[in-house]
């Protein structure tokens, strides 16, 4: 049917705007008000320069001055509809449709054309859309603005044609499911709930904010109050938690809380509408919002200490207390800070440092960056402590091998193996220790079988036996060879094989205290106990007893007993300190129950080589005959990686060792023997070798041909080859490749070697159809135990068309300690020019 268009109706004099001037000075307040005609639209409120900072407000004499400026339009009165109040009328849906800040003036609605005097459920159902698309963000919530009076600002287009309200621009008539409809445009007005606001802030808001200035000043002197008395009771809690008043620290924790709750309390108290005022002015709301998460941050680290302060409290008091009764008091009041100390870490994200005072700066700063660690630790310790109650017999009585670790004489997995213990645990407590007073040795004659040493250990031995049976990195691997010739030795089977250096027990020992071994007469202490026990194993020992173990025997019942009944803070640093332990591999644990082990796999407490897809290098020294040298020799081990076009790299490897002993002197001063490896990807190929000094063949034992060979020697064996200009020896052992040679180190000498190869294909490509491909490379550097010197520095080259997008460190040189495991990792840019 063909559509009517009607014109829009002229604006007439009626609808003008008249000027109206009116001005409002509040008598005791100093506050005034003025309404009058202006430039400016007529219904902007201007606050202007009128207005004292909040900074001002906070100290006492400001003043407020609010100037309102704006104009009412005149309305023309509606006529009263006389039909009953339940029906639903055309004008009614009009009403509801008056909302601009929902819909656009260019925003058309299709509105039906006949009476709607039915129920809104009788409604005929008919088509509803929009003429131009609604905008995605209309719905969306708005953004509180920084000043929050702009909230009020009337477009600066309304100051011209004033219309009425409901009042048509245009509409026509259009035909839809066979029913004649209108649509409808309508030009919507904001000034009914612009007037309704100004008023509101005419009469209610200067009273109110004068309130607020009130409560304010007061405010602020009592939260700065509550707070400097809660941090002091803070850290004076901190203080005696580390000297163990339990006493002192709970009291101190509990003020602290109080104080913080006190200052948040305060601040609940100024109310919603306050508070919302507060952090919606752009000057105050960074201050505000960051004093309302340092209250809080403070309460939840109270609350925290509190509870540790409690499981100190509760360690002291109890009655015949066992390790694992001790760790499981712990785990449990650590398990209950933790939620607390988590939600301060969040509290304390939301703070900027530089709102806190100068002074108070850098414990903000150092507290902030700390507190994440300790959350990692507490979280650790969850793990850690179900572990431990597990090895130490919770559920029933465990046996262990316990073996001693020399690393100042190195060996694959930390040191030679001169002493070793089984220990019957449960509950934490020692049911059995038996030290063999001959050490390792005790066991060769009681050994059934006759395996062929390793190719390097036949320079000591041919036949291969207990001592030397942490022959492989691997500790696992190595680990099971101990049970084995344990049990071929006639002992009984155990539950697993505990490693410990012993650089670890001086540490130890450092911890607990010095030991007064009367027998002996000496004190061991962490300084003397390495050499000391040397000197009595090796030189001081009777020789017609032959009993050269005695002293490891006769001290590790007496350290034990001192670990045993120590402090309870003296109890919580030993559990720090066997976490470093296990960390730095100082500690290697292997347990035959797989669910334990698989736990100790995952937290890479186990000493096994790692399985990698990346780079990865690992340098393994074995010392062969060179005394207790590697105490003071100092390593430093060089590795280019040059990436190649084909995605492979060529890497090379400098070994430097300086051999810092004085010759001549007992137990360091000869020459340091060493059989070098290095386990690499598997694949590599090796290129070239260098600066080796291999001893002479008749120096090697010759093995029976009627003895055994072990399975994993065999396994290796199989495609082991020689380099025929280096004679490095190259096989596969656990997923790598090696390289292996020998290095001889004398006193006050330094040596170097080289490696270089090839690893194939080590580059990973990622390729996107949305995003530029990427290359990745990354590499894996994995600490041989008990290395007591030794740092890795990184250099990766590049080709000259790849642009670098992300480096975990530095690609040009990165030093990596020996301390634990090393990381490194870059993701390149594929150009156009870069052929991988």
């Amino acid at each position: 049917m063909p559509i009517k268009k009607r014109t829009k109706k002229p604006v007439t004099k009626k609808h003008a705007r008249k000027p109206a001037t009116l001005e409002i000075v509040h008598p005791i307040h100093d506050l005034s008000i003025r309404l009058g005609d202006h430039s400016l639209s007529p219904f902007v409120i201007n606050l202007q320069s009128t207005v004292p900072t909040p900074e001002e407000i906070m100290n006492e004499g400001a003043r407020i001055n609010l100037n309102f400026l704006f104009n009412f339009p005149q309305q023309k009165p509606k006529t009263q509809n006389p039909t009953p109040s339940l029906e639903l009328q055309p004008s009614d849906i009009i009403e509801q449709l008056r909302e601009e800040q929902f819909f656009s003036k260019q925003e058309r609605w299709i509105l039906p054309k006949f009476p709607l005097f039915s129920p809104l459920s009788a409604l005929p159902s008919f088509s509803s859309k929009l003429s131009s698309p609604v905008p995605s963000d209309t719905f969306a919530p708005k953004p509180i603005p920084e000043d929050i009076f702009s909230y009020f600002d009337i477009p600066e287009e309304e100051a011209g044609e004033v219309k009425e309200i409901g009042e048509a621009e245009e509409s026509e008539l259009v035909e839809l499911n066979g029913t004649e409809v209108e649509r409808v445009s309508f030009g919507f007005s904001f000034r009914p709930i612009g007037a309704f606001i100004l008023i509101s802030f005419i009469f209610v808001l200067p009273l109110h904010a004068m309130n607020v200035v009130s409560q304010l000043r007061q405010t602020k002197t009592e939260v700065e109050d509550a707070s400097k008395s809660a941090f002091s009771y803070l850290q004076q809690g901190a203080d005696a938690t580390l000297v163990n008043e339990t006493e002192g620290a709970d009291f101190a924790f509990s003020k602290a809380s109080q104080h913080f709750s006190n200052a948040k309390q305060t601040i609940s108290e100024l109310g919603l509408g306050t508070s919302f005022l507060l952090s919606a002015l752009p000057s105050t709301n960074k201050n505000f919002n960051s004093v309302n998460s340092l209250i809080k941050a403070g309460d939840e680290l109270a609350t925290a200490g509190s509870r540790i302060s409690e499981a100190l409290d509760s360690l002291s008091q109890e009655v015949d207390p066992t390790p694992v009764s001790r760790i499981r008091i712990l785990q449990s009041y650590l398990r209950s800070a933790l939620p607390h100390l988590t939600k301060a870490n969040q509290e304390l994200k939301k703070i900027k440092s530089d709102v806190i005072p100068e002074n108070e700066r850098e414990v903000f700063v150092e507290t902030k960056n700390r507190l994440p660690a300790l959350i990692n630790s507490l979280s650790e310790f969850e793990t850690l402590s179900d572990v431990a109650a597990n090895i130490l017999g919770e559920n029933g009585t465990k046996r262990y091998l316990l073996v001693f670790q020399n690393n100042t004489e190195i060996r694959p997995t930390g040191g030679f193996m001169g002493s070793f213990a089984e220990i019957k645990v449960r509950n934490g407590i020692l049911e059995q220790l038996n030290v063999p007073t001959g050490g390792t040795y005790d066991l060769q004659g009681s050994l059934t079988r006759s395996l062929v040493a390793p190719k390097p250990l036949q320079l000591l031995k041919a036949r291969w036996e207990f001592q030397d049976a942490n022959w492989f990195p691997d500790f696992p691997t190595s680990a099971r060879q101990m049970m084995e010739f344990y049990n071929d030795a006639g002992g009984p089977s155990v539950d697993g094989v505990i490693a410990v250096n012993a650089t670890y027990v001086a540490k130890l020992i450092g911890l607990l205290g010095p030991i007064e071994m009367a027998d002996y007469d000496r004190v061991i202490d962490e300084e003397n106990f390495i050499f000391e026990t040397q000197k009595i194993v090796e030189v001081e020992y009777d020789k017609e007893e032959n009993r050269p173990k005695q002293f490891i025997g006769d001290l590790a019942p007496k350290l034990i007993e001192r670990a045993l009944e120590s402090e309870p803070e003296v109890f919580l640093s030993l559990i720090d300190n066997l976490g470093n332990g296990l960390t730095q591999k100082d500690i290697q644990m292997y347990f035959a129950d797989d669910s334990l082990q698989k736990v100790v796999l995952n937290n890479n407490w186990g000493g096994t080589i790692l399985p990698t897809t990346g780079d990865y290098l690992m340098v393994v020294d074995t010392n062969l005959g060179g005394g207790k040298t590697d105490g003071v020799i100092k390593e430093r081990v060089d590795l280019d990686v040059a990436i190649q076009k084909d995605g492979a790299t060529i890497n090379t490897v400098i070994i430097s060792r300086t051999h810092q002993g004085i010759p001549g002197l007992v137990f360091s001063g000869v020459n340091n023997v060493d059989y070098l490896r290095l386990y690499v990807p598997k694949g590599s190929e090796l290129i070239s070798a260098s600066g080796f000094q291999i001893p002479n063949e008749n120096l090697f034992e010759k093995p029976n041909q009627e003895w055994e060979i072990d399975d994993d020697l065999q396994f290796a064996s199989l495609g082991e080859k020689k380099d025929e200009d280096s004679g490095t020896d190259i096989y596969e052992e656990n997923g790598k490749t090696v390289f292996g040679n020998w290095v001889q180190t004398a006193p006050g000498i330094t040596t170097q070697t080289k490696f270089s190869y090839r690893v194939p294909e080590i580059m990973f490509e990622k390729k996107s159809l949305f995003f530029p491909s990427t290359q990745s490379y990354s590499l894996t550097i994995q600490k041989q135990s008990g290395m007591i010197d030794r740092e890795t520095s990184v250099t990766l080259s590049t080709l000259s068309q790849m642009k670098t997008i992300w480096q975990s460190h530095n690609l040009s040189q990165t030093i990596f300690d020996n301390k634990t495991d090393g990381f490194f990792g870059a993701l390149f840019e594929e150009t156009s020019d870069t052929t991988l």
